[in-house]
């Protein structure tokens, strides 16, 4: 049985490729992180999350391919779970309920991306810059580089 792991990672460092396979769970303790989405050399910021969140939660549960870069924008301790924890913690039905609940939110997450369906009074991340674009940017390719992706 594989277990909890405290990770620390620098600024600029990356937790997660968006279509990853590895489905690990994360809990940040202390620092920030950026979530977004690239397409082509457009960077687009999704979230930010910081102390006390988790990261992963969907893929952890349903074994898919994650659906977000993970940054690292300020040095940041998180708690890796792996995925074999579901079944020494969590009794059997919690964990169907868990992935009939994830497939629904990213069939309702598809739809937003492709229906561009924007809530008026959402707090909403804003737009990165050219610049911080083009630093993500660069972080990303390196990164797929190094582990081979794409």
């Amino acid at each position: 049985m594989a277990s909890v792991i405290e990770k620390e990672l620098l600024k600029d460092q990356v937790l997660i490729v968006q279509g990853d396979e590895h489905t690990n769970l994360y809990l940040v303790q202390e620092g920030k992180f950026l979530a977004c989405v690239s397409d082509g050399n457009k960077v687009t910021a999704l979230s930010y999350i910081s102390a006390d969140e988790y990261i992963g939660e969907m893929s952890f549960f349903d074994q898919q391919p994650r659906s977000a870069h993970i940054i690292c924008v300020e040095d940041a301790k998180v708690l890796q779970i792996p995925v074999t924890e579901i079944e020494s913690q969590m009794p059997s039905w919690m964990g169907l309920l868990a992935k009939s609940m994830t497939k629904k939110i990213r069939l309702l997450n598809e739809q937003i991306k492709t229906k561009g369906i924007r809530k008026h009074s959402a707090n909403t991340v804003e737009t990165l810059s050219p610049q911080e674009q083009g630093h993500y940017f660069k972080i990303l390719e390196a990164c797929k580089e190094e582990c081979g992706l794409e």
